[in-house]
């Protein structure tokens, strides 16, 4: 099996980099421009709160695409998207420990 561009984790990660930095620059500015910085921020910190954990996820499942058999990429896949909600919820709480509201 041939693995295609859209595959390689590096090339997932760039692209869901670039994807989130885009909208969390928008999401400054729009926030900034509506004179309520909080919500600009509180974008941006969402945005990377989504951004990591799919990076995680990305690297994890498309690293061993197309080495192991499906049943074991599918364990890999459940570990990796258990492990993803994991790193979501604990992001999220540590984002509202350390922002001030």
């Amino acid at each position: 099996m041939v693995i295609s561009k859209v595959q390689c984790p590096l090339m997932m990660m760039w692209q869901i980099g670039i994807a989130s930095l885009m909208a969390a620059t928008i999401s400054l500015f729009l926030g900034g421009a509506l004179h309520r910085w909080q919500l600009g921020y509180s974008f941006v910190f969402g945005i990377f709160l989504w951004m990591l954990p799919n990076c995680y996820f990305a690297n994890k499942l498309f690293r061993h695409l197309a080495k192991v058999p499906p049943a074991s990429l599918l364990r890999i896949f459940y570990q990796a998207e258990i492990r993803k909600l994991l790193l979501s919820g604990f992001f999220f709480v540590m984002m509202i420990k350390l922002v001030p509201a």
